[in-house]
C-alpha cells in the first residue's frame, strides 16, 4: 500500500485567498491544497483519504485513474471536512461513500447543513470509529487517537497507518505537544514515519492576530523538542505566512537539523 500527501497547507490552502504576504505572491511557489493524505492500493485501483480539504478537485486529481473508496475525517475545522461537498448530486454523487469519523464528527454533519443531506440522500454514510479501534482497508489497518486541539464543534483525531511492517503517524492539527506524556513518545519511537503539524514558525508570524487564540506547536519549537526524531518527521499543514515555504534561513535550520519540509505528492510505502 502507499501513502501519498495531496496536499500540506493550512486549511486555507496556499496561496491564502486575498493575500499579498512575500509567501502568497510569490508565483514561483506551486500552489498546494489543504493538508489531506491518500492511502492507495494500486493492485484494487481504489484510494481512501485522510480528510477532505476545500480544495478537493485540485488534491484527488491525481487520483483520477483510481476510485475513491472512502475518508477518514480528522475533526471539523474547514479546511478538513468542508470537501465533502464535492461528493452530493451537484458533482459525484457518490453512493453511500464510507465516511470514517468520531461520534461527534458524524453527529455534526447529520445536525448541520448541507452535510445532513448528503447522509439523507445516501451519497455517503457515516461510521463512527473510537480511539484505539482498528479499521481495515486493504492491506492495512487505520486507527484513530484523540490529540489536544481547540474543539468548537468535534474532537479532533489522528490516524496510524499500520502495515505488517511498517507504520506512519498523520497529526496534521494539534495545540501542543503533550512531551510529559509517556503514550506520545510511544508513538514517536513505534511508528517509522510521523507526518507532523508545523503551521507556524514563529508566534509572530501574523502580525494583529493573538497566536495563542489559534494554539499550535511552533516549529521552532519542533526543532528543538522533537529533534531525537527528526529523520522520520515530515512536518506539514503549513500556513500561508511560515517561512518554510521557501528557501529560507528557516527552512535551512529545519533542514540542517535533518526534519523534513512537506510537499504535495511526497509518497511512502505501507507494508
Amino acid at each position: 500500500m502507499q501513502v501519498r500527501l495531496l496536499g500540506v497547507a493550512q486549511d486555507g490552502g496556499f496561496p491564502q485567498p486575498g493575500c499579498q504576504c512575500v509567501n502568497c505572491s510569490d508565483k514561483s511557489l506551486p500552489s498546494s491544497a489543504a493538508a489531506c493524505l491518500a492511502i492507495i492500493d494500486e493492485a484494487e485501483y481504489r484510494y481512501w483519504l485522510i480528510d477532505a480539504p476545500p480544495q478537493f478537485q485540485q488534491a484527488i486529481q491525481p487520483l483520477s485513474h483510481l476510485k475513491l473508496a472512502g475518508l477518514f475525517l480528522t475533526h471539523a475545522h474547514i479546511g478538513h471536512y468542508t470537501g465533502l461537498m464535492f461528493l452530493g448530486k451537484e458533482a459525484m454523487n457518490s453512493e453511500l461513500l464510507p465516511v470514517y469519523c468520531s461520534n461527534h464528527m458524524a453527529d455534526f454533519l447529520f445536525e448541520n447543513e448541507p452535510w445532513r443531506q448528503l447522509i439523507l440522500n445516501d451519497n455517503i454514510a457515516c461510521h463512527k470509529i473510537y480511539a484505539g479501534s482498528l479499521t481495515k482497508i486493504g492491506d492495512v489497518q487505520v486507527a484513530p487517537t484523540v490529540v489536544p486541539h481547540r474543539a468548537e464543534f468535534t474532537q479532533t483525531y489522528a490516524y496510524h497507518i499500520i502495515g505488517d511492517n511498517k507504520s506512519m503517524f498523520y497529526c496534521p492539527d494539534i495545540d501542543y505537544w503533550p512531551l510529559e506524556s509517556g503514550d506520545f513518545y510511544t508513538i514517536l519511537d513505534k511508528n517509522d514515519h510521523l507526518l507532523l503539524d508545523a503551521t507556524f514558525f514563529y508566534p509572530s508570524e501574523l502580525p494583529g492576530r493573538d497566536l495563542s487564540r489559534v494554539p499550535h506547536p511552533f516549529v521552532r519549537d519542533t526543532v528543538r523538542d522533537l529533534r531525537k526524531y527528526s529523520d522520520k518527521i515530515t512536518l506539514i499543514h503549513l500556513n500561508h505566512s511560515n517561512p518554510l515555504w521557501r528557501q529560507s534561513p528557516e527552512r535551512k535550520i529545519v533542514e540542517d537539523s535533518w526534519f523534513t519540509v512537506g510537499e504535495t505528492g511526497m509518497t511512502w510505502t505501507i507494508d
